[in-house]
């Protein structure tokens, strides 16, 4: 399996908050860390493309053509620092190697950069005023990720990349969080990622860095 990877050299994410949200139910990883990028005014970093994405090519305003890819971002601007990875993209089911390989290949990018955990956030099928689930690779850990509006995910499989990603993530000994929205239907919910957003500032405890 093919990855194109481009990103910058001297990136000091050591210790930072790796964070993971695409495309899935609702959109609302990408809404929730597309909020996220503004707040920590993050800068893009690189990108990566796998064969899990679609096989495509995308002619932008100015007749720039790209591959759908992943956009990795980074901020030092707050504590945590965080390293961002979001996009415009779904990861195909179909080809289960590729589907499995492609979020390893995103995990093992958190290990790299020596990130100190990853959160994965998405949608599920719910309806208004559900509270949002969160479950971890760590009992302890799922406890300390719920806040006000929020509650352990108790007993349930977990159809999407996140659950994938946080289960992954126990395998290469990273702490991980999966935090899922409900909302009602599969097409973009700005109102499920603007909770998701105000959920992951005060889940991260954001503060300005001093320097």
């Amino acid at each position: 399996m093919a990855f194109f990877e481009r990103i910058e050299p001297n990136i000091e994410a050591s210790g930072s908050t790796f964070l993971f949200g695409i495309l899935g139910w609702g959109q609302v990883g990408r809404i929730t860390l597309s909020h996220l990028i503004d707040l920590m005014q993050a800068t893009r970093v690189g990108e990566c493309s796998t064969p899990a994405l679609p096989d495509v090519l995308l002619s932008e305003g100015d007749g720039f053509g790209r591959l759908p890819c992943f956009e990795y971002y980074f901020s030092k601007k707050y504590v945590p620092k965080a390293f961002i990875v979001t996009g415009d993209v779904a990861i195909s089911v179909f080809n289960r190697k590729q589907f499995y390989s492609t979020i390893e290949h995103i995990v093992s990018l958190a290990k790299r950069v020596g990130a100190s955990r990853l959160i994965a956030i998405d949608g599920r099928p719910g309806v208004v005023g559900e509270k949002i689930k969160v479950f971890a690779s760590r009992p302890s850990l799922a406890k300390k990720g719920i806040l006000q509006g929020g509650e352990i995910l108790e007993n349930a499989i977990v159809e999407s990349y996140s659950g994938i990603a946080v289960g992954l993530s126990r395998m290469y000994g990273l702490d991980a969080i999966g935090v899922i929205v409900p909302c009602e239907n599969s097409s973009p919910n700005r109102r499920a990622g603007l909770l998701a957003f105000r959920y992951l500032v005060n889940l991260l405890d954001l503060k300005e860095n001093p320097d």
